[in-house]
């Protein structure tokens, strides 16, 4: 007889390995988006992936290996900073700088998962989020790193000040979903230009007083040699006050 039983659920069709790994991974996904890292267990993503806990663990050993493997599928923090082609020829002047801090600020703006890893970083301490920071501070010096030599012998600390740029991004992002910070809401758009133009107003003036400095160093060289201060006014485009003072 070939009737069906009517009273017979139907089978879902058996999944691959590739696809358990992407149904878990996109439950792991679910999770973070919502509750966070620290919400995370086998139980959780066997419900959100509809999967048998068994299932999951026949291809991970533990809770750390799918965090682990998860993490390191996003490539989150070296993807910031790898310079193309057309990059590494203005690698190290005002609009490379500024180009690779908008491009941090739209990556952990936009992603939930950056705004959720940022605050488990922050509140548990353990050999994932450990190996996470270790890593994205390789990304970051490496970054900074370039611009060493640029400000060198200017008195100004550019690491420092990236540092400083770089925090405030991962916190305003991380905290938008929360309230205004200083009567600020990056939840939206507008926000989120203001903090821009504020970001490029900082290293305008960072770039700007490089330049300064270095100017006023070629202008009492020039002086140095006996060259006439209204010879070095007209080269260096600085006052007298500037060039003396």
């Amino acid at each position: 007889m070939n009737m069906e039983r009517k009273d017979k659920k139907e089978r879902k069709p058996r999944r691959t390995r590739s696809l358990i790994r992407k149904d878990i991974f996109d439950a792991v996904g679910g999770i973070v988006k919502n509750e966070g890292f620290s919400k995370l267990s086998i139980n959780l993503i066997s419900e959100y992936a509809e999967m048998e806990t068994v299932v999951i663990y026949r291809h991970f050993t533990s809770l750390e290996k799918i965090i682990e493997q998860y993490v390191e599928r996003f490539d989150f923090w070296l993807s910031l900073f790898t310079l193309n082609e057309e990059k590494e020829e203005k690698a190290t002047n005002r609009e490379a700088y500024l180009e690779s801090i908008f491009e941090m600020l739209d990556f952990v703006h936009k992603k939930r998962e950056i705004q959720q890893l940022i605050v488990w970083e922050l509140t548990e301490d353990n050999h994932i989020t450990d190996g996470i920071a270790q890593r994205r501070e390789l990304d970051l010096e490496a970054f900074s790193d370039k611009y060493v030599t640029l400000f060198e012998g200017t008195g100004i600390d550019v690491k420092a000040i990236s540092a400083i740029i770089i925090s405030a991004i991962y916190y305003l992002s991380a905290h938008k979903n929360r309230s205004p910070f200083n009567g600020i809401s990056t939840k939206g758009t507008e926000g989120r230009q203001i903090i821009m133009d504020s970001i490029s107003q900082i290293i305008g003036l960072l770039f700007d007083k490089k330049e300064k400095i270095k100017e006023k160093a070629i202008a009492r060289k020039m002086l140095e040699e006996s060259i006439p201060m209204e010879v070095v006014m007209k080269v260096t485009g600085l006052s007298k006050v500037e060039i003396l003072g």
